[in-house]
Formats: structure tokens, C-alpha cells, sequence
């Protein structure tokens, strides 16, 4: 019974802490004596409107999940977002869109961002084709 009880007392323990954590997180008061809320968010590396170029390797530079770092349970104030949808297809000119998620410490989706890249002709593209070349000095 004493194990038990010792089992149970933990829990109840891990609950506080986890909705203390969360409700630390949601809001805090500032030096004035302000409400001061937070929510996560994502945040795209970058360009949110990006242009790649027909035939030209395209990198997507990703997100990041930004949270509160008040509390002293968070380690650090980014994250890496580890889902999206979407691609670039560098051979098809055309508008792509590429959506970020995640969710926070609770499991609660965060709303999702998007980053739309426009793969368009190089203003080059006049160069293409076999060209007869020599260097003189």
C-alpha cells in the first residue's frame, strides 16, 4: 500500500508541475504589473514569400517552433519544426508552397505556416545553347 500511495503522490505531483509549466508559459506578469500572454508559434527561416529559378537547385531553410523562455523548465527558446507538406519543383515553373507544424508541450497544434516560393525563368535563360568560345590574353 505504501508503494502505492508513493506511485500516486508522483503523479499528482507530475500533473501540477506539467499545468504549472503550462500556465507559466501562457501568461506572465510584467514589471508594471501587466498581463503579458504568450502562445507558440512558428517561425520560417527566411523568406515567407521565396523565388527559386527554372532548372537551379532549390534549399528550403526550414522553421523553427519559437516558445516562452520565462519559465525556467524551457532549455532553450527554439526548436526545430520537424513537419511540413509541400515541395519545390525547380523543372516546372510555377507557385509551390511548402507548410510547417507542430504542436507544444501538450500536444496542442500551433497554427501552421506557410512559405509560397515562385519558380520562375532565369533572366539568363536568352544563354542557353552550344556556344563557339576562346580566351585570348
Amino acid at each position: 500500500m505504501n508503494k502505492l500511495l508513493k506511485i500516486i503522490v508522483g503523479l499528482v505531483v507530475l500533473v501540477i508541475v506539467v499545468l504549472t509549466f503550462y500556465l507559466e508559459k501562457e501568461s506572465h506578469t510584467n514589471s508594471d504589473g501587466s498581463l503579458q500572454t504568450y502562445s507558440p508559434s512558428i517561425k520560417i527561416i527566411g523568406r515567407d514569400v521565396d523565388t527559386a529559378y527554372l532548372f537551379a537547385d532549390y534549399k528550403d531553410q526550414g522553421a523553427e517552433y519559437l516558445f516562452d523562455t520565462s519559465n525556467a523548465l524551457d532549455c532553450s527558446r527554439y526548436r526545430s519544426v520537424t513537419k511540413k507538406t509541400g515541395a519545390v519543383n525547380t523543372r516546372i515553373p510555377g507557385v509551390y508552397y511548402i507548410t510547417y507544424y507542430a504542436d507544444d508541450i501538450l500536444g496542442n497544434p500551433i497554427t501552421p505556416q506557410t512559405r509560397t516560393v515562385s519558380v520562375v525563368e532565369n533572366d539568363a535563360g536568352f544563354l542557353n545553347g552550344a556556344y563557339d568560345v576562346s580566351f585570348s590574353q
